[in-house]
């Protein structure tokens, strides 16, 4: 594996927004720039026949040149239909919200890391997470 200098996109997360932030958020242009930097990976992954499973800022690596590279390939799974009927293991906060309710959802597991996507969008543009749980695992809006 490729060394990493920069650590994950979490730490670098942290740092965008004690450094570079008017408010709680970073400038859309930078939220733009890592979102497309991050959906080519996806992308990579998908086109292989792959889904993430669990993408989030910890799963996501930065290199010296501040480009992304994914990581935590653990619930990652060849996406056919035979995988379809596995129960999703994502975290919680960047699962779909098909899945939080409880819902039978049978089919392919690539819209939710594009959700998971989306979700660090959100939050990269308003400072907060798009949903947040409670201790007993309990949606809270």
């Amino acid at each position: 594996m490729q060394y990493m200098p920069s650590g994950s996109f979490w730490t670098h997360w942290y740092y965008l927004f004690d450094n570079h932030c008017s408010g709680s958020e970073i400038h859309p242009y930078v939220a733009r720039w890592y979102t497309i930097d991050i959906l080519r990976n996806v992308g990579a992954i998908h086109r292989a026949g792959y889904t993430h499973g669990d993408l989030k800022p910890e799963n996501i690596l930065m290199d010296e040149d501040g480009h992304t590279r994914l990581t935590g390939f653990g619930t990652a799974d060849v996406d056919e239909s035979s995988n379809w009927r596995k129960p999703l293991r994502a975290t919680l906060a960047y699962m779909v919200p098909e899945n939080l309710k409880h819902h039978k959802y049978r089919g392919s597991r690539k819209p939710n890391d594009i959700w998971a996507v989306g979700v660090i969008l959100f939050a990269l543009l308003f400072g907060y997470m798009v949903y947040s749980f409670d201790s007993s695992m309990h949606c809270r809006s």
